[in-house]
């Protein structure tokens, strides 16, 4: 307890060690330390994101065009407002990847 009260300036404060009151100095001194950490941990986050690379995928479905008579059909009922279309199958899907980092993307692939 000697050392944690006359060297290290530290009172029991609720059961828990916490620092004394600081003077001016202690305070600059803490200020100038607190700052170099966050700096320091602003560096490592920077290089961590520069030498990060995610990527992402998804299916991309395509349709075979309609001609312009059955695009334009619509039926409309005179007692409903909410017109029902049918669902067209896709004709197919393509898989699409994409990879990027910091900078911008890397990697654009598409798959069948």
């Amino acid at each position: 307890m000697t050392i944690l009260r006359e060297h290290l300036l530290m009172t029991k404060v609720c059961y828990v060690m916490g620092p004394g009151m600081f003077n001016q100095k202690m305070k600059e001194c803490q200020c100038k330390v607190s700052t170099k950490k966050l700096k320091h941990q602003q560096l490592k986050w920077n290089l961590f994101m520069r030498c990060t690379v995610t990527g992402d995928e998804t299916w991309i479905h395509h349709y075979y065009p309609q001609d312009q008579a059955t695009n334009h059909a619509v039926e409309t009922c005179q007692f409903s407002k909410y017109h029902k279309f049918k669902v067209q199958a896709s004709a197919g899907k393509i898989m699409r990847k994409i990879f990027w980092d910091a900078k911008g993307i890397l990697l654009t692939d598409y798959a069948t």
